[in-house]
């Protein structure tokens, strides 16, 4: 009587594999029919692999490959003979077909019905993680459906993983729903599926691998999708390989399937991790409790709909860009506690007007709503929402920061005085209506792309104190014509004027001799129409 259950057992599991892959470690291989129709010998080995998990799952001793065979085929089976198909009938029974034209009717056993937890989309690949007992999804395998479910076990055993690639440019997939128990979602494991609407992320998974969610559609805008989440905590604390790694994409984020607008971080998070907010369009206001010590890189970059973030004593560190491309935040106040704020924190945050540090925080200030160093030596952020056409940079300011000023649409005029020595990377980038600037002799760096994209910008004088002309320094300056250049610069980048089309006056305050003795990269004035430089002793031809 056993061994007839078992049998069935066989062929249920038989079935199974009809419909899918089977699931046989690290090593395991794709399984299904051949173009013949008929089974081959390392198809129902696995179909075999498989009915021994089965088996031992429920305590029984498998039979031998030999027997399990026979069993099957029947005592006189010829060794040639294969399964042509398996089948349901209408009863729900199993009709098994051998190639001799032989049919075998068996009545099925009620199967136990399956808990939440152990649903999951038929046909899916999966593999036994070596050394564990527990799978990863590796594939979508002979699954047919649109909604991919991704249970959280699996011949009862848990789902841990879904492994790179699994459904890398599954171009019709339209939902994907992952189980409580799956920790680790891999590189690109859904790149590029385009169809993809909705994702809902169980509360279990603590880490998502790069690009993992990197979706474009046919005319490459990113897809949006909705994010579906039962555990704010978890969601804090999922550690993201990078930008790419987060489903939200400029879509919504859903708590219990309620959309989230106003956002309430829970009290047992203690840091909220690099990218965990970014692109989440529709989120409007952030409150922070002071159980929260950091706030991670990109945290919060792309809210775009963001107007408010109330941040805490608490937290001592803000990472890279944790704020940046925050079109809607119109101001910020820095707390005491915070000793560490990254690069571009506020970049490209349009109407931020007023940046706030509190009287008593001893690494930063803000002088006129603007963000510098304490001893207010370092302009670190000028507030480029707002409205002001021109802005002095106070005295004492020895430095101006990397992107100061980065795309501030306002300013047409910047004072920049005696005390400045340096000007940072990319300090006025695209600041589009900027239309003139003198670097005083002060100045001895001035860094890459410095004032790249000032379309604006007619005229410069560049101050006897800089020595290089970096890389990009002023390229795509399209309305700039003239120039003064100090008689300090020995060197000149072939970019550093790239894009200048208009510049027809160029002006050097040293000698002919001196001009020509600088380092000039080659092509450095391809798109310049000047052909000569004014120096103080006579004219330079180009």
């Amino acid at each position: 009587m056993k061994r007839y259950w078992i049998k069935v057992l066989a062929l249920a599991c038989l079935a199974t594999c009809a419909l899918g892959f089977a699931a046989c470690g690290d090593n395991s291989a794709q399984n299904g029919n051949s173009d013949s129709g008929q089974t081959q010998p390392a198809e129902i080995e696995a179909v075999y692999a498989q009915y021994v998990a089965y088996a031992e799952e429920k305590g029984d001793t498998p039979l031998s490959y030999e027997e399990w065979l026979v069993s099957i085929k029947g005592e006189q089976g010829e060794p040639g003979v294969g399964i042509e198909k398996v089948e349901y009938d209408k009863d729900g029974n199993l009709l098994i077909t051998l190639t001799d034209g032989t049919q075998q009717t068996v009545k099925m056993p009620e199967k136990e019905e399956e808990t939440e937890q152990e649903k999951g989309t038929p046909g899916l690949h999966y593999q036994r993680i070596a050394g564990k007992d527990e799978y990863r999804v590796i594939g979508l395998g002979m699954a047919a459906e649109l909604d991919i479910v991704i249970p959280s076990t699996y011949n009862g055993l848990p789902v841990t993983e879904i492994g790179k690639k699994a459904f890398f440019e599954e171009f019709n997939i339209e939902s994907i729903v992952i189980g409580d128990n799956v920790k680790n979602i891999g590189y690109q494991a859904f790149h590029n599926c385009s169809s993809l609407k909705s994702v809902t992320v169980g509360s279990g998974v603590t880490s998502i691998g790069q690009y993992a969610f990197s979706i474009h559609s046919a005319d490459l805008t990113k897809v949006s999708l909705d994010v579906y989440i039962t555990d704010m905590a978890a969601w804090c604390n999922i550690e993201l390989g990078d930008s790419s790694a987060n489903p939200l994409n400029g879509g919504n984020l859903y708590l219990n399937n309620e959309l989230v607008t106003e956002l309430i971080i829970p009290d047992t998070v203690t840091s909220i991790n690099d990218y965990a907010f970014g692109n989440c369009s529709h989120l409007t206001s952030v409150e922070i409790p002071d159980s929260v010590i950091s706030i991670g890189n990109s945290a919060f970059s792309g809210c775009d709909s963001l107007t408010s973030v109330e941040i805490p004593d608490s937290v001592i560190s803000t990472g890279n860009s944790a704020f940046s491309g925050c079109d809607s935040l119109t101001s910020v106040v820095i707390p005491d506690s915070i000793t560490s704020i990254g690069e571009q924190v506020f970049r490209s945050c349009y109407s931020l007007s007023s940046i706030t540090v509190a009287e008593n925080n001893i690494v930063y200030k803000s002088i006129d709503g603007n963000l510098y160093n304490k001893d207010g030596k370092t302009l670190i952020q000028y507030a480029i929402g707002k409205t002001d056409t021109e802005f002095v940079i106070p005295g004492g300011v020895t430095s101006v920061g990397e992107e100061a000023f980065y795309q501030c649409g306002s300013l047409k005029e910047v004072v920049i005085p005696d005390s400045v020595t340096s000007i940072g990377y990319g300090a006025f980038y695209l600041c589009g209506r900027l239309t003139s600037i003198e670097i005083p002799d002060s100045v001895t760096s001035m860094g890459l792309r410095a004032f790249v994209g000032c379309h604006s910008l007619t005229r410069v004088v560049i101050g006897n104190g800089i020595t290089s002309i970096e890389d990009g320094a002023f390229a795509d300056c399209s309305s700039l014509t003239s120039v003064v250049i100090g008689d300090s610069v020995t060197s000149i980048d072939s970019s550093a004027f790239l894009g200048c089309s208009s510049l027809t006056s160029i002006t050097f305050n040293g000698t002919v001799e001196q001009w020509w003795a600088i380092e000039i990269k080659y092509s450095w004035n391809d798109s310049v129409p000047a052909t000569e430089v004014v120096c103080s002793n006579g004219t330079a031809t180009l």
